[in-house]
């Protein structure tokens, strides 16, 4: 009823409204151009601040179980990094460069005898009649030559590509280093920047975001880290059972793969598929079982045992950001779709879930002890605010 009394749009109310929604449409669209034209950019500044949440989170640990001054929790941070990394370059690295020539050799095997059953079995001439060529698009045609057939050549042109890109990749690992080492040298001064740029009434509710936000982060960067190292172990132990060539150089594809949700699975599951086909048809099934039970021990088993100290994310969305992610930036933003969406779940969470709606909710990476003792705090700071006379919603939620 309050709608039909209410008197009809005049002219100029109707133009200054859409003079509005256009404005909007194009300030949206702006930054939505903007932030695509410098995605590497954000990219690079959110990894170097991701690298400083694990730093940071490690700063800690060593300053509650080995009593230490934050600055020497930061260089034993530092040197357990630095120290792991280094190992992983000298015994992994060298590993997959002396290991990746028979790799190739093995996979180009692989893919030749797939080519020659499909041939052998009438597939092939099949498969080339309803317009699905094979190869060179000519039945009976093998799609791998000598030196690798045109397959393998476009797949290791692009590698090479990739490779010329190095310069810039170490530029930026560079800087992710450095820059996160800063960030986490003193945390609390680059949150209390970027706080002055809003208003003072928001500054603790923004505060409390932040916190919230490197809370989850480290979480989600525990049970990645349990995750790797499950799936790993279990992936090399049992493909060294099943005899499959390379085992080791699959089983270090497997670990680092898993730190992509879902996606890397399937990445790390393809080579290790083809080199068991060198074995028999059987070990392709017992590799294909193999990996499948490695996830679902890492997600059923494993995950669950540490479920109260990680972060949880909805597949959907992961795979969706992913995509999205491998669109704007590449390899790198496929990288960080699941810590980005855990930051940005978290800020929806709370600026909009509890400061808009109303309602409260337990922020991802939160036990539901802290989620009590937040709620518990919001509530006090509203009634002192009205005591007191302030505004009692918004300013005082935490």
């Amino acid at each position: 009823m309050a709608d039909t009394d209410r008197p009809p749009m005049t002219r100029p109310e109707f133009a200054k409204r859409v003079v509005l929604v256009a404005v909007i449409v194009v300030l949206v669209v702006g930054v939505a151009a903007f932030v695509w034209s410098v995605s590497r950019a954000l990219v690079v500044l959110f990894v170097a601040i991701l690298f400083a949440v694990l730093l940071d989170g490690m700063t800690r640990l060593s300053m509650r179980w080995l009593r230490l001054p934050r600055p020497l929790g930061l260089l034993l941070a530092i040197f357990v990094i630095m120290a792991c990394l280094g190992g992983i370059f000298v015994l992994g690295g060298l590993r997959v460069a002396n290991e990746a020539p028979a790799l190739r050799s093995s996979l180009q095997q692989s893919i030749q005898h797939i080519q020659s059953e499909l041939h052998s079995s009438g597939v092939e001439h099949k498969l080339h009649d309803i317009g699905i060529g094979i190869g060179s698009g000519k039945a009976g045609s093998s799609p791998l030559t000598k030196g690798g057939g045109p397959g393998f050549s476009a797949i290791f042109s692009h590698v090479q590509g990739y490779l010329s890109n190095s310069v810039g990749t170490v530029a930026d690992l560079f800087i992710v280093i450095v820059a996160g080492i800063y960030f986490a040298t003193n945390p609390g001064f680059y949150v209390d920047t970027f706080l002055k740029l809003v208003s003072e009434r928001r500054r603790e509710r923004l505060r409390v975001v932040t916190r919230q936000v490197g809370h989850g982060l480290r979480r989600w960067l525990l049970g990645v880290m349990v995750s790797m190292l499950a799936v790993g172990v279990l992936t090399g132990i049992g493909l060294t059972l099943l005899h499959v060539p390379l085992a080791g150089l699959l089983a270090i594809i497997a670990t680092l793969m898993t730190f992509i949700p879902y996606l890397g699975t399937i990445i790390a599951m393809v080579p290790a598929l083809l080199l068991a086909l060198l074995v028999s048809p059987s070990t392709v099934l017992y590799v294909l079982v193999l990996y499948l039970l490695a996830h679902a021990l890492e997600g059923y088993v494993v995950t669950p045992l540490i479920q109260s100290r990680t972060v949880r994310l909805a597949p959907g969305w992961l795979v969706l950001f992913e995509l999205v992610g491998g669109l704007a930036a590449g390899i790198f933003g496929v990288l960080i779709a699941a810590p980005l969406l855990v930051t940005i779940t978290i800020i929806v969470q709370l600026l909009y879930v509890e400061d808009v709606l109303g309602d409260s909710t337990r922020v991802l990476g939160e036990s539901s002890e802290g989620f009590r003792m937040r709620r518990l705090v919001a509530v006090l700071r509203v009634r002192a605010a009205r005591r007191r006379g302030g505004p009692g919603k918004g300013d005082g939620r935490s």
